[in-house]
């Protein structure tokens, strides 16, 4: 038979989880054994985590020599699965024509057959390989290379951009952080002093960290593991010339110092209530501002009961500290 230059070397179907039989449109050869000389693959919906099918296992297709094949899958390919099927020629030629013998014009047509078939499937197989064009200086080696370097230099700038956008991130963070403090400090009358975990110093069974020179330690904070920050269950000790914090365990975190002209007086409430009731003995009215113990600000209802006692109540049980100016 004629093989025209529109026979294809392969044909793909997209399954529907249903149908089994495929049109195969090209003609096709079989070997010795009777299997077909195709290949049949099956890829998912992206085309990829190929499987090639194996006759008379997962497939049966019709008697060679002919086209309008078909080929019948045991298992339809489920829904968006791709199937194909190509030429799986080997190339090679078994017949031998005895000299000044017969020459049967049946076996001769078979054997241009499967030459034109088999530059066929070679033209398939070049279509899915890089090229160049006919007169480019340049070997397809050449262009392979010349994209590895250039998706080297695009990921080298995204990483270098990844890290600057970092380095802003982190420069942002660290001014946003700052102005929050100084804001802190003139709102509340306090500052933050960070602790590292070996600024304390083992004293007996306990840890402590000496602050020379300071008025008032309003709160300390420590760093979990998480980031988190928690009200640390340490004893504040006013020893005349400093502050004294004693731990039983040394930790991470910070700690707020008050400013004498601004926070007068810092009432720690530790067990959680709807209601503070706080004894300040300041001989006047003050202002009050509430922090949350993981340093949220509150916002309660502050009753003034004289010039040196107050309470505030809450909507729900809390704990934290008072600041009173």
């Amino acid at each position: 038979m004629t093989i025209p230059a529109s026979m294809p070397a392969k044909v793909a179907y997209i399954g529907d989880g249903v149908t089994v039989n495929f049109p195969v449109p090209f003609m096709y050869f079989a070997n010795t054994d009777g299997t077909k000389q195709i290949k049949v693959v099956l890829a998912d919906a992206n085309g990829e985590n190929e499987v090639v099918k194996v006759e008379n296992t997962d497939f049966t297709i019709t008697a060679a020599g002919g086209t309008n094949g078909t080929l019948t899958m045991n298992v339809a390919p489920p829904a968006n699965y791709k199937l194909t099927i190509a030429y799986n020629i080997p190339i090679e030629q078994l017949v031998d024509w005895e000299e000044f013998g017969r020459l049967p014009s049946e076996s001769i047509e078979k054997a241009f057959d499967k030459v034109t078939a088999i530059l066929k499937q070679l033209y398939e197989v070049l279509g899915r390989c890089i090229q160049v064009p006919i007169s480019s200086n340049e070997q397809p080696n050449d262009v392979f290379q010349r994209f590895q370097d250039q998706m080297a230099e695009l990921i080298t700038s995204a990483n270098a951009a990844i890290a600057a956008a970092q380095a802003s991130a982190d420069n942002a963070s660290a001014s946003a952080l700052e102005a929050y403090n100084y804001a802190e400090s003139v709102k509340f009358g306090f500052h933050r002093e960070a602790i590292a975990a070996g600024d304390w110093q083992a004293a007996g069974d306990v840890y402590k960290i000496f602050f020379p020179d300071v008025g008032i330690i309003s709160a300390v904070y420590r760093t979990t593991l998480s980031g988190a920050e928690r009200m640390a269950n340490v004893d504040i000790q006013d020893n005349g010339t400093g502050v004294t914090l004693v731990a039983q365990q040394p930790f991470a975190g910070y700690c707020l110092i008050a400013d004498a002209q601004n926070a007068q007086f810092v009432y720690h409430q530790r067990s959680a209530s709807s209601r503070w009731v706080i004894q300040h003995d300041l001989g006047k009215y003050p202002t009050v501002q509430c922090l949350r113990d993981d340093g949220v600000v509150m916002v309660g209802t502050v009753k003034h009961n004289s010039m040196n006692n107050l309470h505030i109540d809450f909507t729900e049980d809390l704990s934290g500290i008072a600041v009173l100016s």
